[in-house]
């Protein structure tokens, strides 16, 4: 049986991680044009407290922001996060946290399941969670 972990990622939809917003102005075909990058302070407490979950289920973790470039390939044991700004203006952690294989993979990974093969496979189901606060 697979393991629904839904609820233990659930309950960091919503909380504040603050974004460093830089900006870039340039030239671009003679028109001006501007740039903007985000980071998250690496050491930043809810991040932390992210990774230590996602660690303890044996999950690695990508974090999404604006203007993220990053790699399609599709890994099961991976735990995708969305950090948006919300009508407030702080960044939040959306509640669409899943994993790669929770959504197009879940039905594969259920016949794996079904035949026996790993049955503690990590998924999440896809969160529709109000997160606390004005989000």
């Amino acid at each position: 049986m697979q393991k629904d972990i839904s609820h233990i990622f659930g309950r960091f939809a919503g909380r504040e991680v603050p974004l460093t917003e830089t900006k870039t102005r340039m030239k671009v075909a003679g028109k001006p044009y501007e740039l903007k990058e985000y980071s998250a302070a690496p050491n930043d407490p809810v991040l932390q407290e992210l990774r230590q979950e996602a660690d303890r289920f044996g999950l690695s973790l990508r974090i999404w922001w604006p203007g993220m470039v990053a790699t399609m390939e599709l890994n099961p044991d991976r735990l995708n996060v969305h950090i948006r700004k919300d009508n407030d203006g702080k960044w939040r952690i959306s509640d669409d946290i899943s994993t790669d294989a929770s959504q197009k993979l879940r039905e594969t990974f259920a016949s794996i399941v079904a035949r026996g093969v790993d049955k503690d496979v990590p998924v999440l189901k896809p969160l529709r969670l109000k997160p606390p606060g004005p989000v």
